[in-house]
Order: structure tokens, then C-alpha cells, then sequence
């Protein structure tokens, strides 16, 4: 999972890859480690879906240009645009099988 630093990076991580994982962090949040960690893990079963993580304090453009108001906040993007938005209470079987449609979908 690449560390994003600025928020072109993060547009143009979007814009390029069909499939796109990102999820948004905050140094605070007790839950945004162990979150990102297990989304890591799931991510190793589809090398062609691209991720990042952000942390908000570092890239704080990213709470405006994506809508990010509380952390951790994972976000599906397909082709360019959001397609799942996740939170701290997400469940992780649901996030691999969406996934695994999108890519089915999509040929």
C-alpha cells in the first residue's frame, strides 16, 4: 500500500488504475492501523488493484476534495469514481467480495 503524500498523487492514482483502494487515516485513531492492516492483507489476493493510504493530517486537501469528515474512511474507486465507502464498522468478507465483483464486472 503506497503512502500518499499529496492529493494529486492520490487524483492521478485514481484516474489511472481501473480499480483503486484507498483508505484515509488519522495518527489519533485508535482503529485506522489495525483497519489498514487487514485491508493490506485482503488487497494481496488482487495485486491489480492499486492502494494507497493517506493521512489526513499530512494531506488535510484530501478531507475537502474527497468528503473525508472522521477516520479511518476507506474508499472504492472504479474507474475514477467512488463506488463503496467504508468505516470503522466495516466488515472485511464484504469489502473482499465487492471487490471481487467489481473485478468480475469488469472483465
Amino acid at each position: 500500500m503506497q503512502e500518499i503524500r499529496e492529493v494529486d498523487t492520490l487524483k492521478t492514482m485514481v484516474d489511472t488504475n481501473a480499480m483503486t483502494v484507498v483508505v484515509f487515516t488519522m495518527p489519533s485513531c485508535g482503529v485506522c492501523t489495525p483497519l489498514k492492516q487487514k485491508i493490506a492483507s485482503v488487497l494481496e489476493a488482487f495485486p491489480e488493484v492499486a492502494s494507497g493510504s493517506v493521512d489526513l493530517l499530512e494531506v488535510e486537501a484530501a478531507k475537502g476534495e474527497y468528503q473525508i469528515y472522521t477516520a479511518p474512511i476507506i474508499v472504492l474507486f472504479v474507474q475514477g469514481k467512488e463506488a463503496k465507502r467504508y468505516s470503522s464498522a466495516m466488515n472485511i468478507v464484504e469489502f473482499k467480495e465487492t471487490i471481487a465483483r467489481y473485478q468480475q464486472l469488469m472483465g
